[in-house]
């Protein structure tokens, strides 16, 4: 089958700790470092950085959200490689947790260039999961 005719485009989303999903989907928009991307399959070749978001898929079940902290994305006609550096189903946030990172941050402070961007990307962590805290 012409990847012009496919229906559908493998998608894998994994993190260090876990392989996070692993199907078919239809439709996927992946939060990148300078924006959101929309994939269909049969989509041109295409690397890029991950930023701090939400994935939207379409599979056969419906749509699945998954909260992304970063990492890179490969996307092929035939496939979608998501490498985050942290990853999980946005139906199991712990909403309590991320407020009590986000007020534990807030009262960090620095020493170097380094330990500010690790504090930034757990700030960012904490804001991309409350910001769907409730829908």
């Amino acid at each position: 089958m012409e990847s012009g005719s496919r229906k559908t485009i493998q998608l894998g989303i994994v993190s260090p700790s876990a392989l996070l999903y692993e199907s078919d989907v239809s439709y996927v928009q992946i939060p990148l470092h300078d924006g959101l991307i929309g994939v269909l399959p049969g989509h041109a070749p295409y690397v890029s950085i991950l930023g701090f978001g939400v994935l939207t898929l379409n599979d056969e079940i419906g749509v699945s959200r998954f909260v992304i902290d970063g990492g890179f994305v490969e996307i092929t006609p035939e496939r979608i490689t998501v490498l985050a550096n942290h990853g999980e189903n946005l139906e199991k946030v712990d909403f309590e947790a991320a407020q009590r990172d986000y007020d534990e941050v807030l009262q960090m402070s620095a020493t170097g260039e380094v330990e500010m961007q690790r504090l930034q990307d757990r700030l960012q962590a904490a804001r991309t999961r409350l910001a769907w805290k409730g829908r």
